[in-house]
């Protein structure tokens, strides 16, 4: 329970009661045992074979990994591909030690603003949520880039100077472990700059030396500074120098944004964005609607009783510390991604919305904090039961979906692995995104990326096989049903990918050559 004086606006004017750190470190264990029963066994899709071949060598120019490179992800997956761990395995463990790190870093600080058991179930819940578990476990830079945010709006909820310079350099690495994530880290260093304003109370700073605002806030700077130049000098002599980066990194960012990267820019967007973007959240992220619907319910409550304690606040009638609220800092320095990830990211990638766990994470464990404070001795054994039921129902369900991801490979790499089986010198397979997946797994076989049904067209006038084939990812191929006909469909994980997300296999038709129906047997991966 909290203490008297405390509300779930802020913190109690009293001595705080923590969370013993061997406890945090105990969650962070369960994390990371749960995360390392469920590794990875392949490569996921074009960018995590990006990823691969760049621990292979490094080449920005030939896509090894793509723009921007990731020099901080592939920094920290690079010693256990050199010791022989494979490489998808070793693109999953930096995710994975970061998010148990993560997980013990927010329950610590949430513990300082609340209590031991509030800081455990914010740390739990997100260890816990599905798009989390699946984001550490899958070979891609999203994970460490969630945990290394995660790590550092810990850092400034601490509520000390050293808690605002370690914010500040893990910002500047999350920029390197994934630059999508530049406005979250904006303003992860923003809330640290305006933290550093000289009015921390007494008691959470008494060990400090004497210091001043404007002394903190160059010294944040620097630390940024120092730590975006500690992958960005390696990034640029990789890269071949300023001009070759930008060079790489605009052909790269006018595609990502007009062309081909799904943003609400580009010249055929997704007509049901919002619709994605809700199922992102609500069917990836957060996991099972009902408990999620129980997840909302308490973050509901938790929202109300920090807007009457703003209100009291604002009229002068509370002196809770309304600057220090861990969700009002989570709010304020996740805005400006979710603005960014709205209409600048792909809503077909459902990984884009993971900043938001962290900010979910706490907002019900002020929930619930709010209701246990508020309810009479009569209530709170059911919501005591309800909170349980809650988290043995999204622990299920992460379980179910992390199996899911282990066990079925996605429907690329099955595209590849069922082309891999074809005779080689008969064959054809032209591709979208899928091209790197089918070049890694089918390296004997013939197969090419293309833009559109007009470009197969020509790649195949050039190059004829007896059997052709083309997947749905290229535009207009499934549209041309006299030239090209469905033969299979290679469909999505439940749970792991998001609705429709199956991919179809289309056969060219000859004049020569009758249609005809793939077997099952040719069909199974």
């Amino acid at each position: 329970m909290l203490p008297p004086s405390a509300t779930a606006a802020g913190p109690a004017s009293g001595p705080r009661t923590g969370l013993p750190v061997a406890l945090a470190c105990g969650l962070g264990l369960a994390c990371l045992a749960t995360r390392l029963a469920f590794l990875p066994r392949w490569v996921e899709d074009h960018d995590s074979v990006n990823f691969a071949l760049g621990l292979a060598h490094f080449d920005l120019a030939a896509h090894r990994p793509h723009f921007p490179g990731y020099p901080v992800y592939l920094a920290a997956a690079w010693p256990a591909y050199a010791l022989g761990v494979p490489a998808p395995v070793a693109l999953a463990l930096p995710g994975i030690v970061a998010g148990a790190t993560a997980a013990a870093g927010l329950a610590l600080a949430t513990a300082r603003h609340t209590t031991a058991w509030a800081g455990v179930l914010a740390g739990a819940v997100y260890a816990a949520l599905p798009g989390v578990a699946l984001a550490d476990v899958t070979p891609l830079s999203d994970a460490l880039g969630l945990h290394l945010g995660t790590m550092a709006l810990a850092g400034l909820l601490i509520g000390r100077r050293s808690g605002r310079f370690v914010a500040a350099g893990l910002a500047g690495a999350l920029v390197g472990a994934r630059l999508s994530y530049l406005p979250w880290a904006a303003g992860l260093l923003a809330a640290a700059l305006w933290r550093a304003n000289g009015r921390e109370t007494q008691a959470a700073e008494a060990h400090d030396e004497p210091h001043t605002a404007l002394q903190d806030r160059r010294v944040l700077i620097l630390i940024a500074v120092l730590a975006v130049a500690a992958w960005g000098l390696p990034l640029l002599a990789c890269a071949g120098g300023p001009a070759a980066l930008w060079d790489v990194g605009a052909t790269f960012a006018h595609g990502h944004l007009v062309q081909w990267g799904g943003s609400a820019w580009a010249p055929d967007p997704s007509a049901s964005r919002v619709t994605l973007l809700g199922w992102n959240v609500g069917g990836w992220l957060l996991g099972a609607w009902g408990v999620a619907l129980l997840a909302v319910i308490l973050v509901a409550v938790g929202a109300s009783r920090f807007a009457v304690g703003a209100s009291r606040v604002a009229a002068g009638t509370e002196p809770a510390a309304l600057s220090t609220s861990p969700i009002a800092w989570a709010v304020g320095v996740t805005v400006p991604y979710a603005l960014w990830a709205a209409v600048g990211q792909n809503p077909e990638h459902a990984r884009h919305v993971l900043p938001l766990a962290p900010v979910f994470a706490l907002t019900v464990a002020f929930g619930a904090l709010a209701v246990w404070r508020h309810a009479g001795d009569r209530t709170r054994p059911l919501l005591a039961l309800a909170l349980v039921v809650c988290a043995e129902g999204l622990a299920f369900d992460t379980a179910q979906r992390l199996a899911t991801r282990t066990t079925i490979p996605s429907a690329a790499v099955r595209i590849a692995q069922w082309y891999a089986r074809q005779p080689p010198e008969q064959s054809h397979l032209l591709t979208g995104s899928e091209a790197g997946v089918v070049r890694l797994l089918a390296p004997a076989h013939r197969s090419g990326r293309v833009l559109d049904a007009a470009d197969a067209d020509r790649v195949l006038a050039r190059a004829p096989a007896r059997r052709e084939w083309a997947t749905s990812s290229i535009a207009g191929i499934t549209g041309r049903p006299h030239q090209w006909e469905c033969r299979m469909t290679f469909a999505g994980r439940p749970g792991v990918d998001r609705p429709g997300a199956g991919i179809d296999v289309c056969a060219r038709i000859h004049s020569a050559e009758p249609r005809r129906t793939i077997a099952a047997a040719e069909v199974s991966p």
